[in-house]
């Protein structure tokens, strides 16, 4: 009963470790996945997003130079010309940029903040192409006047330009903070992992402990059992073999090959045993039928021979006395002759006795 609650115990141990080993590789993939879809979202979306930011601000620059680039030149036709093909690249990029925004963002302050330079652009958009349209009319010729017709749209470029600096600046702290969800998600992942490893490894070294124990204390009774059997056996206990009901499966090989050992060497004796014992009861034809090498080979040929030999002696034994009482037989019928021709001797010699008497008594008369 002990055995078998080991052998649960062990299975038992054996399982937890399997699930705690299931774990932290769940743990692992399912840490690893989250921080590979933090990561690939850093990179699909977030970076992007910060990309875009700075890219918006720098386009927003841009216009603002390009604008007073024009209203500097604006006594050169084709230097002016230059810095509104300019302006109209810069537009178009920063246009492109935020309606991108609007599809990319998922954050409603950010949100907010795309919509809000959406609006500011398009303010400073009709202003600056109304001061475009006085200039080609001549009504705007110098840069002050330029500079005078844009006074009222200063604050939606100004708004443009710090709103564009502000998404820079809050998006790259976006991917600060991401970088340290990251880092923390990493490290939690890493803290468990390894705790649970631990758990595993304390699991399999008191496992191991326990199976070394448990195999020490079977060698050591399989060793006690085997000493026991070798002073039994050498004492001529030749019936004695090795308990193994209460050793393991995995430690009966050993006591089930040294009575192996301990059938082979006494099975030839056991048969002899068995044919001297026969041999007492008059039994003298039986012989070692058993099939053997080295030197119980050799013990099977000598008894056997030793057997036929005396089973010829015998037989010589039983013929010379069978001869011997032919013999007596026969002396004994010539003695039985000889007294009875005694006898028939003695009767004559007593008539022969009675007649000389009766002469000898006829001559006195």
């Amino acid at each position: 009963m002990n055995r078998i609650k080991k052998i649960y115990l062990v299975v038992f141990v054996l399982i937890l470790n399997s699930v705690i080993i299931a774990v932290v590789a769940y743990e692992g993939q399912q840490g690893l996945s989250r921080l590979t879809d933090q990561t690939v979202g850093m990179l699909d979306k977030e970076a992007v997003i910060a990309m875009d930011a700075q890219r918006l601000a720098v386009h927003v620059l841009q216009l603002r130079r390009y604008e007073k680039d024009t209203f500097l030149n604006l006594a050169d036709a084709g230097k002016r010309a230059e810095y509104i093909e300019k302006w109209e690249e810069a537009h178009k990029a920063t246009a492109q940029i935020i309606e991108g925004l609007k599809k990319t963002a998922t954050d409603k302050h950010h949100l907010d903040l795309i919509n809000n330079m959406g609006e500011n652009l398009e303010k400073y958009d009709k202003g600056f192409y109304g001061v475009r349209n006085k200039i080609r009319a001549g009504i705007i010729e110098t840069p002050e006047q330029a500079n005078i017709e844009m006074t009222p749209l200063k604050d939606p470029i100004r708004d443009l330009g710090n709103d564009a600096e502000q998404f820079s600046a809050e998006t790259f702290k976006l991917m600060g903070n991401i970088k340290t969800v990251a880092q923390e998600t990493s490290s939690t992942l890493t803290a468990t992992l390894f705790g649970l490893t631990g758990v595993a490894l304390i699991i399999n070294i008191v496992l191991s402990i326990f199976i070394a124990t448990e195999l020490g204390r079977q060698i050591r009774k399989i060793v006690a059992r085997t000493e026991e059997a070798g002073r039994e056996v050498g004492a001529g206990n030749l019936d004695y073999r090795l308990r193994y009901d209460d050793v393991t499966v995995e430690m009966r090989g050993v006591p089930e090959a040294v009575n192996g050992i301990i059938n082979a060497m006494t099975a030839p004796v056991t048969e002899a045993v068995t044919i001297i014992r026969r041999m007492s009861d008059g039994v003298l034809f039986e012989r070692i039928e058993g099939t053997y090498s080295g030197d119980h080979a050799q013990l099977k040929d000598s008894l056997n021979t030793s057997l036929d030999s005396f089973e010829n002696i015998v037989a010589e034994v039983s013929n010379a006395a069978g001869q011997l009482q032919t013999g007596s037989e026969q002396i004994a019928m010539a003695s039985q002759n000889l007294s009875q021709s005694t006898t028939q001797q003695a009767g004559a010699i007593e008539e022969i006795s009675a007649a000389v008497t009766e002469l000898a008594s006829q001559s006195r008369e």
